[in-house]
């Protein structure tokens, strides 16, 4: 089922705030992010402990963190181009295509827009503010900016109980991986 894309869909579509999935996209990309820091975090520590000292502890206050979310922007435009999903968007049963197809520079300037306007580059107060805009913009017109300037279009596999308790299986076991890797890395 298409739920959003680059061109608006009809009024009574937009009736409808469940069609466009506003808040699974949302636990989508935080579950991405949260293995994505994770993951990455756990690397930089194990094997660039010298270059990168103390970045396991993500700190809003020190500027390296931005820098991890800065690099999901490549990591998400190869997840884009080689499987169309990420690993978050794959657990929430979330797709993207284009109908040209999904090229290094759509995905990668998607997942730009989405860091730049979406997460207002991970800076605290500012990233409030884009977050709303974008969801207000979703529920508005349909999609997002991001979506739109590339001409995405946005699918969203049905959900029933069983996927539900798989993806909060997932968070957990996430949780309990990041805590694991704390304590072994400390």
């Amino acid at each position: 089922m298409t739920l959003s894309s680059g061109s608006p869909p009809a009024p009574d579509a937009l009736a409808a705030d469940a069609a466009l999935r506003p808040w699974r996209r949302y636990w989508a990309r935080m579950f991405d992010l949260f293995l994505f820091i994770t993951a990455g975090s756990v690397v930089l520590q194990r094997f660039l402990p010298v270059v990168l000292p103390g970045l396991w502890s993500i700190d809003v206050r020190d500027p390296r963190t931005l820098l991890v979310f800065a690099a999901w922007v490549p990591a998400e435009m190869l997840c884009l181009i080689l499987v169309g999903t990420t690993p978050g968007k794959a657990l929430y049963g979330i797709r993207l295509a284009r109908p040209r197809g999904v090229t290094v520079l759509a995905a990668l300037s998607r997942s730009a827009k989405v860091w730049f306007r979406g997460l207002g580059m991970a800076i605290p107060l500012i990233s409030l503010f884009t977050l709303v805009a974008a969801y207000n913009r979703l529920k508005q017109d349909g999609c997002t900016s991001w979506d739109a300037d590339g001409d995405w279009t946005v699918t969203h596999a049905t959900i029933g109980t069983g996927r539900w308790i798989v993806i909060g299986l997932c968070w957990v076991l996430a949780a309990v991986a990041l805590e694991v890797a704390s304590k072994l890395l400390a």
